[in-house]
């Protein structure tokens, strides 16, 4: 009789009293379907909990649970995770870092179904965080423990873990939904002899909850030769709040973080871009989020380019900044309050200086901002034209009303960056005095970005520039940039992917001060 395949899952958990049941509940065999209990190992490891969780405190029937205990345990979970993956029994391992996170039902199945689509297949599942928001916001709004109890009291996930989808929503790692790049999974999935060609989490990580251990180690994963990432359609973790270091922090200490992180690496963390392969089964209750990626402009691209006969590649223009978040957080705090001419300039001095040898070299005879807030920038660039010499005007688009400039070279329409067409016919657009500096500094998000680069794309001549500023709220490190979603870099790599030859990034301009040092990431476009 062929000897029947299992799944070991090491799960690690640090004074997770109220949430560790859960997580157990969601991974036993009265939840998780389409698997046998005997197939089923769980390690619970526990990295020194002031009062440990015992077998009596969260009875599973039915299958193989090991309770451990770190010896020597350390703010970082990597002792935990080793120990867990050093017993393993069964060939298919999985690690939950985060002990906190419930599973959906199909989680165990879906990863040991998934391993037979590549002989070295990393398995990833997308992360979510029960509550209204991801829970860097929710918890400044007063999303607590009680809040949570209540939510999960108002679905009946016990009886159906799908429900979890109807109370969650997409963590930042997985931010843009099922068929766009992740940067880590909660649960991460692979053969033994993967882990330990990967050699496991990398022990130097110290920070407390591991820093950004968990980002690595995926990223290392789908960089293994010859890997083919999988990712679980239709299951999912769900993240439950327990005062840890980073969801529940009232400032996110993503700069600590990463500044260990380039420490150990000697480089800026990246996310992957890789091809995955799609392996699922879409109940109801996943569908809404579904929808919602489908909707997204990368939807379809990456559901055309994925193969499992094809080897991963990775895609898009570098997306790195050599400041890290912590440094960027500081540098905005100063931007939000720097003035010019009794106006909102809204510019970081790197910038400033990158436009100045922009103007200098360009010599445009008009500047084209859209987005003008209170017109300190129009301004500025009027003023440094005429400082520099150059004959040019500026004409500044702003959805909202800007206060009266008085000033004859500066043009203020009123107009909404989402139909530029409604205020600046093509006419006009063809018939401005060249060169010509479009700076699109309207919402950051991806739909108004992408809005304002299709329009004024026909109307660009060889030589001309097209700056598309803050994609920094990429880096930023505050739970409040994650409402743009990554927008201007995203619509970047998008407009320039679909356009091939027809534009290139001005190196020159966005490294002036070192990789990306810059608040607008890529974003400096001559068009060709």
């Amino acid at each position: 009789m062929a000897c029947e395949v299992g799944i070991s899952i090491v799960v690690v958990a640090f004074n997770m009293g109220r949430e560790l049941p859960r997580t157990l509940r969601t991974l036993s065999p009265a939840m998780q379907q389409g698997v046998a209990p005997r197939q089923i190992e769980i390690l619970v490891v526990d990295n020194g909990s002031d009062q440990p969780l015992t077998e009596a405190d969260c009875p599973i029937d039915g299958v193989r649970v090991r309770w451990l205990h770190v010896d020597n345990p350390t703010p970082s979970p990597v002792a935990a995770v080793h120990l867990g993956l050093s017993l393993a029994s069964h060939p298919l391992v999985g690690v939950m870092i985060d002990g906190a996170r419930m599973a959906s039902p199909g989680l165990l199945a879906g990863a040991l179904a998934a391993q037979r689509v590549h002989p070295r297949a990393v398995i990833a599942s997308l992360g979510f965080h029960l509550g209204p928001e991801v829970q860097m916001v929710s918890v400044a709004q007063g999303y607590d423990q009680a809040a949570e109890d209540a939510l999960l009291a108002s679905v009946p996930w016990q009886e159906d873990g799908y429900h979890l989808f109807d109370i969650s929503v997409p963590a930042n790692s997985s931010a843009d939904g099922w068929f766009s790049p992740i940067a880590e999974s909660n649960a991460l999935f692979m053969d033994k002899s993967l882990w330990a060609e990967l050699g496991g989490y990398d022990a130097r990580f110290k920070s407390p909850g591991g820093g950004l251990v968990n980002l690595d180690t995926y990223r290392r994963a789908c960089e293994l030769p010859d890997m083919q990432l999988v990712v679980l359609l239709g299951e999912g973790t769900f993240h439950q709040i327990h005062g840890g270091v980073a969801a529940s922090a009232k400032e996110h200490p993503w700069g600590a973080f990463h500044s260990e992180y380039v420490s150990i690496r000697g480089e800026l963390f990246r996310q992957p871009r890789i091809e995955p392969v799609f392996f699922g089964r879409v109940r109801p209750q996943v569908l809404p989020s579904i929808e919602r990626a489908v909707r997204a402009e990368k939807a379809g691209k990456w559901r055309e380019s994925v193969s499992p006969d094809r080897p991963p590649t990775r895609t898009g223009p570098q997306e790195l900044c050599a400041l890290s978040g912590l440094a960027l957080s500081s540098i905005q705090r100063g931007v939000l309050s720097t003035r010019y001419r009794g106006r909102a300039l809204l510019k970081n001095p790197f910038d400033l200086v990158i436009y100045l040898q922009l103007l200098q070299r360009l010599q445009p005879r008009t500047v084209l901002e859209i987005g003008a807030k209170e017109g300190g920038s129009a301004l500025w660039f009027a003023d440094t034209l005429s400082n520099l010499g150059i004959d040019g005007r500026v004409i500044a688009v702003d959805i909202a009303p800007v206060p009266p400039l008085d000033d004859a070279r500066i043009e203020v329409i009123r107009g909404d960056a989402l139909a530029l067409c409604d205020v600046l016919a093509a006419e006009r657009l063809d018939a401005l005095p060249r060169p010509l500096l479009v700076v699109e500094d309207s919402a950051h998000s991806y739909e108004v970005c992408r809005a304002v680069l299709d329009t004024l794309d026909p109307h660009l001549r060889s030589g001309d520039y097209l700056v598309v500023e803050d994609g920094v709220v990429a880096f930023l490190p505050e739970a409040f940039y994650r409402r743009y979603k990554n927008g201007p870099t995203r619509a970047i790599a998008d407009f320039l992917g679909e356009r091939p030859g027809r534009y290139e990034i001005d190196r020159s301009l966005c490294d002036f001060f070192g990789p990306n040092v810059t608040f607008n990431p890529n974003g400096y476009l001559r068009r060709l």
